[in-house]
């Protein structure tokens, strides 16, 4: 029984840490996009000041 209860045990922790991964990696394309999305804004912003 104890065995079993250690097996289990690794396998959710195993389960536990691939997701964190999976979380990680989508985080980190999310904050690459905004970045993006940011330094675009901030060319029109400046073409915009630079026809004033």
């Amino acid at each position: 029984v104890q065995q079993q209860r250690n097996e289990e045990h690794q396998r959710l922790q195993d389960e536990a840490q691939a997701r964190e991964i999976e979380l990680r990696m989508q985080l980190e394309e999310h904050e690459r996009g905004l970045k993006q999305q940011m330094e675009a804004r901030e060319r029109e912003l400046r073409q915009q000041i630079d026809l004033l």
